[in-house]
Parts: structure tokens; C-alpha cells; sequence
């Protein structure tokens, strides 16, 4: 899987926007650079479990975009992928903020009772 700048990758906690690619020498594999909250962060390629030029190829059920889950993923008929929330399908265009359920499940608090 070749992932150029500007990709998108899910990780095994996340998904980012790849800024740039750096080689590190020292151990020969390619480190990947985003950024979040106004600083450039990075992780090894090993950590990548899947890329995409579209966000949407990425999202998984359970997923959160837009604050809502995603509970199908399908295609249209012009065979576009689309997510459906609530009954409705978005399109990759509406996509205006995801939580991974990964992240969603770190920051959660079940409360037993």
C-alpha cells in the first residue's frame, strides 16, 4: 500500500491526514506526520491498518461523525461509498468531524449500578 501525503490512515486508535513521510534511517521504515492540536505528531508505519484518499473509506460501524454512530456503511448507485446515521446516508462531502470507536470506548465511563 503506497500512502502519499495528503492520505488518510486509521491507526489502531485514530484516524489522520498524513502532512508528510520521513525515512528514518536508523531502523529503515517511513514515520508519518500529522498534525493535531497545533503540534506535528508521528507514528511508524507498522501502526498503519489501513489507508485511503477518502476518510470515508475508512470509517467502521460504530464509528462516531458528525456525534452520531455510524451503523452501515453501503454504496449508492453510483457506487460511492456512503455511511448511514439515524436512517439517513452522508456522503463524504458531509463529513464534518469523526471519533473512532476506539477513542470513543479510551475516554468513555461505564457507570454500573
Amino acid at each position: 500500500m503506497e500512502i502519499k501525503e495528503g492520505y488518510y490512515v486509521r491507526t489502531k486508535t485514530n484516524i489522520h491526514k498524513i502532512k508528510s513521510i520521513l525515512l528514518d534511517n536508523e531502523i529503515n521504515e517511513k514515520f508519518y506526520i500529522y498534525e493535531a492540536y497545533g503540534y506535528e505528531l508521528g507514528f511508524l508505519e507498522n501502526e498503519i491498518i489501513k489507508s485511503s484518499e477518502n476518510i470515508i473509506d475508512l470509517l467502521e460501524i460504530g464509528d462516531y461523525v458528525n456525534g452520531l454512530p455510524v451503523v452501515h456503511n453501503a454504496r449508492d448507485n453510483g457506487g460511492n461509498i456512503v455511511i448511514v446515521i439515524n436512517g439517513n446516508a452522508y456522503n463524504e462531502k458531509e463529513i464534518k468531524s469523526v471519533v473512532t470507536k476506539e477513542q470513543f470506548n479510551a475516554v468513555k465511563y461505564d457507570v454500573e449500578g
